[in-house]
C-alpha cells in the first residue's frame, strides 16, 4: 500500500500490529472494515490534530474510527502494541527487553474550562491538566498518568509509579529531576516499591544525562 500521509503506517510496521489489533470476536457478524485504515485514521489524527469531523474521506467513517479507538484504549490494544515494539526495539538496541531503570517527567499544558479535571499550576501558571509520563533511559514510553494541573509533582509521581508496578516487575531505579526531590517521597518509593529515587541534577548544554548500559 502506498503511503498517502506521513502518519500513514508502512508494510513493515502494519505486520507487527496486524497481529494485535485484527483479532477477530466469536460474536456477530465478520469484520467487514479494514483495520489497517482504521490504524491509519487513527494516527493521522493524532498526527495531525485535526477534529474527527474533518478526518479525510478516504479513511473510514468518523465514527467507525472513533468507535475502534475507544474500544482499542479500553481494551488495551494500544498498551499491548507500545509493549511490543518497545521490548523489539530494546532488544534490536542489545538491552534486556524488561528496563530495570524510569525516567519520570510531567507537563502541564492548557485546558478548556469544559474538561474535567483541571487544575491551577501555580509554578508555571497553567489553568489545564498535567501529563505525567515514564520513559526508559532510551526514551521509549513505559506509562503515562493524566491528572489535574494543581497536583504536585511528587503526588502525581505516586499515581504514576502504581500504574508501572503492575507492568514492569524488574525495575529497580527511577531517575527524577529536583521536582521530585525529599525524604518522604523517596522512602515511599522504597516502602512500597522497594525501588531507588535518584534525583538527577540537569545537566549543561550538550552533556548526557544519564550512563545508562543495560538499563
Amino acid at each position: 500500500m502506498n503511503k498517502r500521509y506521513p502518519s500513514d503506517m508502512t508494510d513493515d510496521q502494519w505486520e507487527r500490529l496486524e497481529p494485535i489489533f485484527c483479532i477477530e470476536s466469536t460474536l456477530g457478524r465478520p469484520r467487514d472494515v479494514d483495520m489497517r485504515e482504521v490504524l491509519n485514521a487513527i494516527f493521522y489524527i493524532s498526527k495531525s490534530g485535526c477534529q474527527w469531523g474533518m478526518l479525510p474521506k478516504e479513511f473510514p467513517p468518523k465514527s467507525t474510527v472513533f468507535y475502534y479507538f475507544d474500544k482499542f484504549t479500553k481494551d488495551g490494544s494500544f498498551i499491548e502494541s507500545n509493549r511490543v515494539l518497545r521490548e523489539e526495539s530494546r532488544v534490536k538496541m542489545g538491552r534486556d527487553k524488561h528496563p530495570t531503570a524510569v525516567v519520570i517527567d510531567s507537563q502541564s499544558s492548557k485546558s478548556i474550562n469544559i474538561v474535567q479535571g483541571i487544575g491551577y499550576d501555580g509554578g508555571k501558571s497553567i489553568n489545564g491538566r498535567k501529563r505525567h509520563i515514564g520513559v526508559d533511559v532510551v526514551g521509549h514510553l513505559m506509562g503515562c498518568k493524566i491528572h489535574a494541573a494543581n497536583i504536585s509533582d511528587r503526588v502525581g509521581a505516586k499515581m504514576l509509579l502504581k500504574i508501572l508496578t503492575l507492568f514492569f516487575f524488574q525495575l529497580k531505579i527511577i531517575f527524577a529531576d529536583g521536582g521530585y526531590s525529599g525524604k518522604p517521597l523517596r522512602d515511599w518509593v522504597m516502602v512500597c516499591f522497594g525501588w531507588i529515587l535518584k534525583i538527577m541534577i540537569r545537566p549543561q548544554k550538550n552533556s548526557r544525562l544519564l550512563n545508562s548500559d543495560g538499563v
